[in-house]
């Protein structure tokens, strides 16, 4: 929203079979879907939210397609092959992917040409970013060659010492192989008002310090952005 909010045209894709991103925007039984065209003639299915932002939406269903995925020719890409006739036509394409290295993450990382990790500032958080990022490797290495890794951003903040002393020992430890972003996304009610509610943080309250980090970190990723890609 805070991209839109720039004058960005954004598509926004659920690759998540939760299904939260397309609860949040209110769409939670999508008459079409993504499960329906990975595998068929169909084109991505979008649904425009608000103006210059789009979903393209998933529920359970994909979850239930993912074997395809592994026993399909060509499943790890059937993803970015649906894409790539829609990036003339949006400024940002973003994949919400499920939280685990799944075959669906996978297609995701194959599908994209840079990669987020969003992380919860915590030990238990450390084993699930090392596979992520062997992961990552992996991929860049066999099957998509131009994925790149962005950095970290954390969220879920709390400010207490577990979180305080973990942040500080990440950026001392690993911040020197990849970025660590300085904005965070802190531990607010409104995250959870937005999906209660199915509205997003800036439909209800633009002012709200929940919108503001958003708002932040969104200055600064696409500030990175210009400065690594001039």
């Amino acid at each position: 929203e805070t991209l839109v909010r720039k004058g960005f045209k954004v598509l926004l894709i659920d690759f998540d079979p939760q299904g939260n991103l397309s609860q949040i925007l209110g769409i939670e039984n999508p008459e079409l879907q993504i499960a329906d065209c990975l595998f068929t003639d169909i084109q991505l299915p979008t649904v425009q939210i608000l103006e210059n932002l789009w979903l393209a939406p998933s529920d359970i269903t994909l979850a239930e397609i993912e074997v395809d995925l592994l026993s399909k020719v060509g499943g790890d890409v059937r993803l970015k092959h649906k894409i790539e006739p829609l990036l003339e036509e949006y400024d940002y394409i973003l994949i919400d992917c499920p939280p685990s290295l799944s075959k669906l993450t996978v297609s995701a990382l194959n599908a994209s040409n840079s990669t987020l990790i969003a992380m919860l500032p915590e030990s238990s958080s450390l084993k699930g970013l090392n596979s992520l990022l062997n992961r990552i490797s992996e991929v860049k290495t066999h099957t998509n060659r131009d994925l790149t890794l962005d950095g970290i951003v954390f969220t879920m903040v709390k400010k207490n010492t577990v979180h305080d002393g973990f942040k500080e020992a990440l950026r001392a430890n690993m911040g020197s192989d990849f970025r660590v972003f300085n904005t965070e996304i802190r531990h607010l009610i409104d995250f959870q008002k937005s999906q209660a509610l199915q509205a997003t943080l800036g439909t209800l309250n633009a002012s709200s310090e929940a919108y503001k980090c958003y708002k932040d970190f969104c200055d600064e990723y696409v500030e990175y952005l210009q400065v690594i890609n001039n």
